[in-house]
């Protein structure tokens, strides 16, 4: 991934996806493909999408948000969403988004990964550039998290293909 201009997965012997390195990270054709790629990996979580009184929504770590515009189709479809770690902001303070546990955090080189915890039992890592209020924090805190939902992934809860 760090070296090529192009790069082919090869899944069950068969290549399953050749693209930039950057094009398979950003738009992964399956979760199988999904759960290759990054550190920490990649956050899946079964939902389901219905309508709501401010558009599509959906469950996350026992949250709702709502989803863009363009997401409309999902809604009462069975999925796996799917967000990397570094789409999810985390604050201390409450400011709207999903109130989660901070469990831990651990420094990977120049990155925090964070492990939080939902109040339906969900677990999500986060990451984030070392350099702020976190980097010195230990212990479990009460946190807030914002998915950054442009960069969000949905698949096919029966086969895993990017839907």
């Amino acid at each position: 991934m760090a070296l090529g201009d192009r790069v082919a997965v090869l899944v069950d012997g068969s290549f399953r996806q050749a693209a930039s390195p950057r094009e398979i990270y950003d738009s992964p054709n399956s979760t199988r493909i999904a759960r290759l790629f990054g550190d920490p990996p990649i956050n899946l979580l079964p939902v389901r999408p219905t309508p709501g009184q401010a558009g599509i929504e959906m469950t996350v770590a026992g949250g709702t948000v709502r989803l863009p515009t363009d997401r409309a189709s999902l809604a009462g479809r069975e999925c796996m969403f799917g967000i990397r770690g570094e789409n999810i902001a985390v604050s201390l303070e409450p400011n709207g988004g999903i109130p989660m546990t901070l469990d831990a955090i651990t420094p990977v080189n120049n990155r925090l990964v964070m492990l939080l915890g939902g109040n339906d039992g969900a677990e999500l890592f986060a990451s984030c550039a070392q350099g702020g209020p976190l980097d010195h924090l230990r212990g479990r805190h009460n946190a807030w998290v914002t998915l950054d939902l442009t960069h969000a992934h949905f698949f096919d809860s029966g086969n895993g293909a990017r839907i």
